[in-house]
Protein backbone atom coordinates (compact mmCIF):
# COMPACT_ATOMS: atom_id res chain seq x y z
CA UNK A 1 0.00 0.00 0.00
CA UNK A 2 3.06 2.60 0.36
CA UNK A 3 3.14 2.54 -3.51
CA UNK A 4 -0.03 3.39 -3.55
CA UNK A 5 0.24 6.27 -1.19
CA UNK A 6 3.49 7.44 -3.04
CA UNK A 7 1.09 8.04 -5.80
CA UNK A 8 -1.94 9.14 -4.42
CA UNK A 9 0.57 12.45 -2.51
CA UNK A 10 2.02 12.76 -6.36
CA UNK A 11 -1.54 13.37 -7.45
CA UNK A 12 -2.29 15.73 -4.83
CA UNK A 13 1.15 17.70 -5.92
CA UNK A 14 0.52 17.90 -9.02
CA UNK A 15 -3.05 19.08 -7.97
CA UNK A 16 -5.12 16.35 -10.05
CA UNK A 17 -7.11 15.90 -6.72
CA UNK A 18 -7.42 18.42 -3.46
CA UNK A 19 -7.77 16.88 -0.25
CA UNK A 20 -8.59 18.64 3.11
CA UNK A 21 -6.56 21.06 5.58
CA UNK A 22 -5.52 21.02 9.18
CA UNK A 23 -4.41 23.91 10.44
CA UNK A 24 -2.59 24.05 14.23
CA UNK A 25 -2.68 27.31 16.50
CA UNK A 26 1.03 28.05 15.03
CA UNK A 27 -0.86 28.53 11.88
CA UNK A 28 0.73 25.32 9.92
CA UNK A 29 -0.95 23.71 8.39
CA UNK A 30 -0.98 20.26 6.06
CA UNK A 31 -2.89 18.82 3.70
CA UNK A 32 -4.61 14.99 3.81
CA UNK A 33 -5.57 13.61 0.82
CA UNK A 34 -5.81 10.04 1.69
CA UNK A 35 -5.41 8.01 4.90
CA UNK A 36 -4.33 3.94 5.25
CA UNK A 37 -5.56 1.62 6.84
CA UNK A 38 -4.54 -2.36 6.81
CA UNK A 39 -5.61 -3.14 3.47
CA UNK A 40 -9.05 -0.29 3.52
CA UNK A 41 -8.07 3.19 1.54
CA UNK A 42 -9.89 6.85 2.45
CA UNK A 43 -9.19 9.28 -0.40
CA UNK A 44 -10.48 13.05 0.35
CA UNK A 45 -10.73 14.57 -3.16
CA UNK A 46 -12.86 17.52 -4.28
CA UNK A 47 -16.69 16.57 -5.70
CA UNK A 48 -15.67 17.67 -9.02
CA UNK A 49 -15.83 15.71 -12.47
CA UNK A 50 -11.91 16.21 -13.08
CA UNK A 51 -10.31 14.77 -10.13
CA UNK A 52 -12.51 12.28 -9.93
CA UNK A 53 -11.07 11.51 -13.35
CA UNK A 54 -7.75 11.73 -12.20
CA UNK A 55 -8.31 9.77 -8.96
CA UNK A 56 -9.26 7.18 -11.30
CA UNK A 57 -6.62 7.29 -13.49
CA UNK A 58 -4.31 7.12 -10.77
CA UNK A 59 -6.01 3.94 -9.16
CA UNK A 60 -5.51 2.25 -13.15
CA UNK A 61 -1.93 3.26 -13.26
CA UNK A 62 -1.49 1.47 -9.78
CA UNK A 63 -3.34 -1.40 -11.23
CA UNK A 64 -1.10 -1.39 -14.33
CA UNK A 65 1.85 -1.49 -12.32
CA UNK A 66 1.75 -3.70 -9.19
CA UNK A 67 -0.99 -6.29 -10.54
CA UNK A 68 -2.62 -5.40 -7.96
CA UNK A 69 -6.74 -5.26 -8.38
CA UNK A 70 -8.75 -2.45 -6.67
CA UNK A 71 -12.59 -3.84 -5.83
CA UNK A 72 -14.68 -1.13 -6.90
CA UNK A 73 -17.38 -2.57 -6.02
CA UNK A 74 -17.14 -3.06 -2.21
CA UNK A 75 -16.13 0.46 -2.45
CA UNK A 76 -18.54 4.06 -1.19
CA UNK A 77 -17.99 7.69 -2.48
CA UNK A 78 -18.98 9.39 0.53
CA UNK A 79 -20.25 13.03 -0.14
CA UNK A 80 -19.37 16.09 2.07
CA UNK A 81 -22.88 18.48 1.98
CA UNK A 82 -25.02 19.08 -1.16
CA UNK A 83 -23.20 17.30 -4.40
CA UNK A 84 -25.42 17.73 -6.96
CA UNK A 85 -23.88 15.81 -9.54
CA UNK A 86 -23.47 12.92 -7.42
CA UNK A 87 -24.60 10.04 -9.57
CA UNK A 88 -22.30 11.30 -12.07
CA UNK A 89 -19.33 10.72 -10.20
CA UNK A 90 -20.01 7.71 -8.87
CA UNK A 91 -20.48 6.37 -12.43
CA UNK A 92 -17.11 7.44 -13.05
CA UNK A 93 -15.40 5.48 -10.18
CA UNK A 94 -17.76 2.72 -10.81
CA UNK A 95 -18.74 2.57 -7.54
CA UNK A 96 -22.06 2.72 -5.13
CA UNK A 97 -23.25 6.08 -3.16
CA UNK A 98 -23.38 6.14 0.59
CA UNK A 99 -24.45 8.90 3.10
CA UNK A 100 -23.40 10.00 6.56
CA UNK A 101 -23.39 9.06 9.15
CA UNK A 102 -21.54 5.25 9.03
CA UNK A 103 -19.38 3.23 10.20
CA UNK A 104 -15.20 2.68 9.32
CA UNK A 105 -13.86 -0.15 11.17
CA UNK A 106 -16.41 -0.33 13.66
CA UNK A 107 -15.58 3.35 14.58
CA UNK A 108 -18.80 5.73 13.84
CA UNK A 109 -18.20 8.62 10.76
CA UNK A 110 -20.08 11.88 10.56
CA UNK A 111 -22.39 11.16 13.50
CA UNK A 112 -22.97 14.11 16.59
CA UNK A 113 -21.00 13.44 19.40
CA UNK A 114 -23.88 12.81 21.44
CA UNK A 115 -25.21 9.92 19.32
CA UNK A 116 -21.70 8.33 20.72
CA UNK A 117 -22.56 7.13 24.05
CA UNK A 118 -19.42 5.92 25.52
CA UNK A 119 -20.67 6.09 28.94
CA UNK A 120 -22.83 3.32 27.48
CA UNK A 121 -20.23 0.84 27.17
CA UNK A 122 -19.45 -2.45 29.17
CA UNK A 123 -16.15 -2.37 31.42
CA UNK A 124 -15.24 -4.71 28.75
CA UNK A 125 -16.24 -2.92 25.84
CA UNK A 126 -14.05 -0.44 27.61
CA UNK A 127 -11.34 -2.55 28.30
CA UNK A 128 -11.40 -3.82 24.26
CA UNK A 129 -10.91 0.02 22.82
CA UNK A 130 -7.83 1.00 25.38
CA UNK A 131 -6.41 -2.13 23.90
CA UNK A 132 -7.14 -1.63 20.34
CA UNK A 133 -7.14 1.89 20.30
CA UNK A 134 -5.64 4.02 22.82
CA UNK A 135 -2.50 1.49 23.36
CA UNK A 136 -1.72 1.45 19.45
CA UNK A 137 -1.67 5.16 19.11
CA UNK A 138 1.94 5.50 20.71
CA UNK A 139 3.41 2.02 19.41
CA UNK A 140 5.54 3.37 16.56
CA UNK A 141 7.34 6.32 18.65
CA UNK A 142 7.94 3.84 21.64
CA UNK A 143 9.46 1.06 19.44
CA UNK A 144 11.97 3.91 18.55
CA UNK A 145 12.39 5.90 21.87
CA UNK A 146 12.45 5.29 25.57
CA UNK A 147 8.96 7.43 26.80
CA UNK A 148 9.15 9.93 29.46
CA UNK A 149 8.08 8.88 32.77
CA UNK A 150 5.81 12.25 32.60
CA UNK A 151 4.48 11.36 29.54
CA UNK A 152 3.84 7.26 30.52
CA UNK A 153 1.44 9.26 33.39
CA UNK A 154 -0.26 11.12 31.88
CA UNK A 155 -1.43 8.47 29.12
CA UNK A 156 -1.99 5.97 32.35
CA UNK A 157 -4.39 9.09 33.64
CA UNK A 158 -6.33 9.06 30.77
CA UNK A 159 -6.55 5.18 30.57
CA UNK A 160 -7.65 5.30 33.87
CA UNK A 161 -10.25 7.81 33.47
CA UNK A 162 -12.03 6.15 30.45
CA UNK A 163 -11.64 2.88 32.30
CA UNK A 164 -13.06 3.80 35.19
CA UNK A 165 -15.29 6.70 34.28
CA UNK A 166 -15.73 6.51 30.50
CA UNK A 167 -17.47 9.32 28.97
CA UNK A 168 -20.02 10.14 32.21
CA UNK A 169 -19.50 13.29 33.73
CA UNK A 170 -18.04 13.35 37.17
CA UNK A 171 -15.78 11.65 39.12
CA UNK A 172 -15.92 7.97 40.30
CA UNK A 173 -14.21 5.87 42.37
CA UNK A 174 -11.12 3.75 40.95
CA UNK A 175 -12.08 0.15 42.13
CA UNK A 176 -8.75 -1.84 41.17
CA UNK A 177 -5.10 -0.78 41.79
CA UNK A 178 -3.74 0.03 38.00
CA UNK A 179 -0.97 -2.44 39.02
CA UNK A 180 -3.39 -4.87 39.20
CA UNK A 181 -5.20 -4.02 36.37
CA UNK A 182 -2.33 -4.21 34.45
CA UNK A 183 -1.63 -7.54 35.39
CA UNK A 184 -1.66 -10.17 32.23
CA UNK A 185 -5.24 -11.70 31.83
CA UNK A 186 -3.71 -15.43 32.54
CA UNK A 187 -3.95 -14.19 36.10
CA UNK A 188 -7.22 -13.03 36.31
CA UNK A 189 -6.77 -9.44 35.56
CA UNK A 190 -8.00 -7.25 32.39
CA UNK A 191 -4.50 -7.58 30.73
CA UNK A 192 -4.22 -3.86 29.64
CA UNK A 193 -0.68 -2.88 28.76
CA UNK A 194 1.81 -1.94 31.27
CA UNK A 195 3.58 1.18 29.25
CA UNK A 196 6.76 0.99 30.94
CA UNK A 197 7.06 -2.83 30.24
CA UNK A 198 6.33 -2.55 26.86
CA UNK A 199 8.34 0.62 25.64
CA UNK A 200 10.93 -1.43 26.75
CA UNK A 201 10.07 -4.85 25.26
CA UNK A 202 9.95 -2.67 22.09
CA UNK A 203 13.71 -1.31 22.55
CA UNK A 204 14.92 -4.70 23.25
CA UNK A 205 14.01 -5.65 19.81
CA UNK A 206 16.81 -3.28 18.51
CA UNK A 207 19.55 -5.51 20.87
CA UNK A 208 18.01 -8.56 19.06
CA UNK A 209 18.29 -7.52 16.06
CA UNK A 210 21.65 -5.90 16.63
CA UNK A 211 23.10 -9.28 18.06
CA UNK A 212 21.02 -11.37 14.94
CA UNK A 213 21.78 -9.03 12.24
CA UNK A 214 24.61 -7.31 13.06
CA UNK A 215 24.89 -5.52 9.56
CA UNK A 216 21.75 -4.04 9.35
CA UNK A 217 22.36 -1.26 11.25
Amino acid sequence: MEGLSKMLDKARQLEWIQGFKISSNSGNSISISHMLYADDTLIFCGAEKLQLQYLNLTLLIFESISGLHINMVKSMIYPVNVVPNLDELADIMSCDIGSFPTTYLGLPLGAKHKSVKMQYLSMGGRVTLINSVLDSIPTYIMSLFPMPSKVQKQLDKLRRSFLWEGNSEGHKFHLVKWATVTQPRSLGDLGIRDLSKHNKSLLMKWHWRYGQEGTSL
